[in-house]
């Protein structure tokens, strides 16, 4: 008979009131792994929660040691604390001061030897303020790290889905799966086609109106020459 022991540390940086956390991390003492940084959404627990697991938590800590990760520290798109339900896309702004918290990690000396994984999943896909937020997180990891390689978690066939998937969604589906990290190329911009062919609208409309604004400028040139032709022969025959 054996006995076996393990030991996981737990961290957390919340502001004070209790709103909003910055980072989770998760470490696995007595296991020689590699170290890794996960973006998700949005955290659903403060610093007075310190003991507990949420769902995402806990199916990630079950598959750390498969993923080869002694370390793992969870960033969000957004810092907002939400409990029992999803983040209502009302109202929602960048979160400035999350951005900042996530460009100090990545300024840290050691950030390079991090895996850096996207995990957000399709939640908030729609919504322009969360893909803005994408694009700042990829563009940061590009000025810091310019030769890095981004990842996502995968397991069984979820490879072939094409979509950057969320830890609580492989937790469900893919709880007695491998997960593995793959390498993730992210599209020049989030933000969605809809968004995309709005933006390109609005510049075709603005070249029109270009063209236009010439048009009208040339013809307003020609009748005032016409107007002073027209004067100077009325003068020479006076």
């Amino acid at each position: 008979m054996k006995r076996f022991e393990s030991a996981i540390k737990r961290s957390l940086v919340c502001d004070d009131d209790g709103f909003h956390c910055y980072e989770v991390c998760h470490a696995l003492e007595n296991f020689d792994g590699k170290k890794g940084i996960l973006v998700t959404l949005y955290p659903s627990y403060s610093g007075l929660d310190i003991h507990k697991l949420d769902s995402t938590a806990m199916h990630l800590q079950n598959h750390m040691e498969e993923l080869n990760l002694k370390q793992i520290r969870i960033i969000n798109l957004f810092s907002r604390i939400v409990r029992g339900s999803r983040m209502s896309t009302r109202g929602i702004r960048l979160d400035e001061e999350n951005m900042q918290y996530i460009e100090k990690i990545m300024q840290e000396k050691d950030f390079k030897e991090n895996f850096f994984i996207l995990g957000w999943g399709s939640s908030l896909s729609s919504s322009l303020v969360a893909n803005q937020t994408k694009d700042r997180i990829i563009a940061l990891f590009k000025k810091y790290n310019p030769t890095g390689i981004l990842y996502q978690i995968c397991a069984g066939n979820s490879t072939s889905s094409g979509t950057i998937l969320h830890p609580l969604f492989l937790g469900i589906r893919f709880a007695n799966t491998a997960w593995k990290l793959v390498p993730y190329t992210p599209p020049e911009s989030f933000a969605p086609v809809a968004e995309k062919k709005t933006h390109i609208k609005d510049s075709n409309l603005n070249i029109h109106k270009g063209k236009n604004m010439e048009k009208i400028n040339k013809n307003n040139l020609k009748s005032k020459e016409n107007q002073k032709m027209s004067q100077k022969s009325l003068q020479k025959k006076g």
